[in-house]
């Protein structure tokens, strides 16, 4: 079974990718959000000290908390490791399997233990320095719902104050886990790396062209 990962920040499409491939391609998903630990025992992070606008924590951000889901240390690997090794023994030699998440990249005996169980990456990512690209990518966060729950425009949040969250923390937390670590972990068997902001269609058409899918059965 081939294995591969797919990895980006938060508002790259990732899931968006998994479900238009899975419309043309044989894939099993995994996705990393499914295997954070509970937020009790999460890593924590200064959500006070964050530059706010008017200096006061944004209620649906006081209520979402300090637990730092961006960081290796959020997530069960132990877990994830086992649900990766369980769907490859399970699965036809010829199938693939999609792993994706944005914390895969992490300087962490977990995620190298994960990412040691794929055979093939693919990098969504986007330049840090182009305020435009930056913009598209906050404005996808914060009008999104995600987990069932309403985004954070309609819970209130400014764009001004989403602005603050991404610039201050969501981006950074990226580059340190991921962004800067991919040409270290990935070396061996290199890696695709797309535009996070193309169009769905030109990305399904890179990974498609890799020949690491098998096409979908009619």
């Amino acid at each position: 079974m081939r294995t591969v990962a797919l990895v980006g920040p938060t508002a790259a499409g990732k899931s968006t990718i998994c479900k238009a491939l899975a419309q043309v391609a044989a894939v099993a998903i995994i996705t990393c959000d499914d295997f954070y630990l509970p937020r009790s025992l999460c890593p924590t992070f200064a959500l006070e000290a964050l530059p706010w606008p008017g200096r006061a924590v944004p209620s649906a951000f006081a209520e979402r908390g300090s637990a730092d889901f961006n960081t290796p240390g959020a997530v069960d690997w132990d877990r994830l490791c086992a649900a990766i090794g369980d769907t490859q023994q399970r699965a036809d030699a010829q199938s693939t399997l999609l792993v994706e998440g944005h914390l895969l990249l992490g300087a962490h005996a977990g995620a190298a233990a994960a990412r040691a169980l794929c055979g093939h990456a693919a990098l969504l990512d986007a330049d840090g320095a182009d305020a435009a690209a930056m913009d598209a990518l906050w404005r996808r966060k914060w009008t999104r719902t995600h987990w069932g729950r309403p985004s954070y425009r309609e819970r209130g949040v400014t764009a001004e104050e989403y602005a603050v969250y991404w610039e201050h923390y969501v981006w950074p937390a990226w580059v340190e886990h991921g962004s800067r670590l991919a040409d270290a972990h990935f070396p061996s068997q290199g890696y695709l790396r797309i535009d996070a902001l193309q169009p769905v269609e030109r990305t399904i058409d890179a990974l498609l062209a890799t020949g690491w899918f098998p096409p979908r059965q009619v």
